[in-house]
């Protein structure tokens, strides 16, 4: 049956060229779908994990990036109010 469904996806429902994807990339769609079914073709990159699923080591990386993020942000402002106070002096 799955191999049936592979070729009706690969060949006639709509062709690889449509999508400008290869055969390779179409057929692997297909075999990942019959594998593991249409919910494993999602694509999940970008997406965060819930706080729950983190690993410790997962969560001392998140707080590192917001703790670097924070300085990074104190930094822009203090340039900021340097800016400011040297052009009021001058102005």
């Amino acid at each position: 049956m799955w191999s049936g469904l592979i070729k009706v996806i690969i060949h006639t429902v709509k062709p690889p060229s449509i999508f400008n994807v290869s055969y390779q990339q179409a057929r692997s769609w297909a075999l990942k779908a019959q594998a593991k079914g249409f919910e494993a073709l999602v694509d999940n990159r970008g997406h965060r994990k819930p706080e729950s699923e983190l690993t410790d080591l997962d969560k001392a990386n998140l707080r590192i990036r917001q703790l670097e993020s924070q300085i990074k942000d104190q930094q822009l402002l203090e340039a900021f109010i340097k800016k400011y106070q040297e052009l009021q002096r001058k102005g």
